[in-house]
């Protein structure tokens, strides 16, 4: 399994030149664009399909993470961290650190570029079309029910 981690300075060059390479959709899918400006240089450091799909889902995760307050964020996270260790026996602790690190950036960014934001992000799937890859997320925001 690659590791996890979310931008150190060896990295940043390689990242910033593949964050041109995954788009959203035309602006009628604003999830995607959120997620986007939020984690795309984590999603970028994905070498294929599957790595960006993997980084995806961690963004995502964090996204809805980040919708909970603030005392509950550190437990929560805790649970994650279990239920991937279910699902990835060989998974060693440096990488659930470096999972757990991603989730905080992302939970970061996320707080500081939509504060008030309370969209769900409740699916996403990263796909490569036409030379590009391509990231369509699905939420649901209750402020607009």
């Amino acid at each position: 399994m690659r590791r996890q981690h979310f931008i150190n300075e060896k990295e940043k060059n390689e990242i910033q030149q593949k964050k041109h390479q995954i788009v959203s959709p035309p602006s009628t899918d604003i999830a995607s664009e959120m997620i986007l400006n939020v984690a795309a240089g984590l999603i970028a450091m994905g070498d294929n399909l599957e790595e960006k799909q993997n980084y995806l889902n961690t963004a995502c995760t964090a996204w809805n993470l980040s919708l909970l307050p603030e005392n509950k964020r550190d437990e929560a996270i805790d649970n994650c961290i279990e239920e991937f260790r279910k699902y990835n026996i060989n998974v060693n602790d440096e990488e659930c650190e470096d999972l757990k690190e991603n989730y905080r950036i992302i939970i970061d960014h996320k707080i500081r570029a939509y504060p008030n934001s309370k969209k769900h992000m409740l699916g996403a799937n990263a796909e490569f079309v036409n030379g590009e890859y391509k990231v369509n997320v699905m939420s649901f925001d209750p402020d607009k029910q």
